[in-house]
């Protein structure tokens, strides 16, 4: 009788376990056929370590997509939180690698001059680790250097601004998540002032990065110091590229128990190629919206709007952008 039980035990938590496991695999979409791949450079004597997703059946001269994490984040939760959306999205064309690059101690050197990371304390170049990364994937994957993208998340995305005022000729559009420019004060950049395509996506109750403007908050012991506002920081970008008439867009409220809804503002460039767009979402905090990933510490980053899925709203904007 106790063998019996024991069997009926052993297999009942057998088939619980592949349940869940299965759950998850479902849930956050792990491609246990295809995982990523790393590299890794030497930047000023810094060892950097990167991630990226290669579909199967890559077409020639693909697009380059590097998605950056936030503060304290990894490469990988940085694929887990986007629903594996950019690598899922990335395979169905087979035309595009996304690169998942690792910060230094999880954080990224960006224009604030007030953050007091070590990334910035040391002052690391991260400009160039995203120059030699290109290199490599242009050297191993023949990527096409006229499709270069980059989006980033908190942190990732001061880094992404960053790119977009240092290096914006190299690439061809930029997407920004739960961030605002830093006030001038608090902004050590070598500022290019050449126009580029950009994807603004920011909450109106973010508890971290004020839509507003303001001091950005983090419990985490590091100063950020100021940022100026969106709608200030669109137009800053903007106003090089002389863009002055936008549209604006509803998307649908498919989720009314979330309290949250969301706008696009699409500005147009008169005789320019570039792309300026701001989506707007109202009583939406600090993280990314998608449809598969929901795990986010609401008291933490409040609200999580349930309506859109950002990373395939990024992914599309890329791909329009001539």
């Amino acid at each position: 009788m106790k063998s019996l039980r024991w069997k009926i035990t052993f297999y009942t938590l057998a088939i619980v376990s592949i349940f869940v496991i299965g759950i998850a695999f479902f849930i956050f979409r792990w491609n246990i056929f295809n995982p990523l791949k790393h590299a890794k450079l030497s930047i000023g004597g810094v060892e950097r370590k990167f991630y990226f997703h290669v579909p199967r059946n890559l077409k020639p001269m693909p697009r380059l997509i590097f998605v950056l994490h936030g503060s304290a984040m990894t490469a990988s939760q940085m694929q887990l939180v986007t629903g594996h959306w950019f690598d899922s999205l990335a395979d169905k064309n087979s035309d595009a690698i996304v690169v998942y690059p690792q910060g230094f101690k999880k954080y990224w050197n960006d224009c604030r001059k007030s953050f007091s990371a070590e990334t910035s304390k040391r002052d690391l170049d991260d400009v160039e680790f995203f120059e030699r990364m290109i290199e490599f994937f242009s050297k191993e994957y023949a990527v096409n250097l006229a499709r270069l993208y980059v989006a980033g998340f908190s942190n990732g995305g001061h880094m992404t601004f960053r790119l977009s005022q240092e290096r914006p000729d190299l690439f061809r559009g930029f997407a920004v998540i739960s961030a605002n420019l830093p006030i001038d004060e608090n902004n050590d950049c070598a500022n290019a002032k050449k126009p580029v395509s950009i994807l603004l996506i920011n909450g109106t109750a973010d508890p971290v990065n004020p839509y507003l403007g303001g001091k950005v908050i983090v419990h985490d012991g590091i100063d950020r110091g100021h940022v100026i506002s969106t709608q200030h920081t669109m137009r800053y970008y903007r106003n090089l590229t002389h863009c002055r008439q936008f549209t604006e867009e509803d998307f649908p409220d498919l989720e009314p128990s979330d309290h949250s809804s969301a706008k696009a503002f699409s500005y147009q460039c008169p005789g320019s190629s570039h792309k300026i767009k701001l989506i707007e979402i109202q009583n939406g905090g600090h993280n990314i919206p998608n449809p598969t990933f929901f795990l986010w510490p609401r008291n933490i980053v409040g609200n999580v709007n349930e309506d859109l899925n950002v990373p395939a709203i990024i992914f599309k904007f890329f791909e329009e952008l001539k």
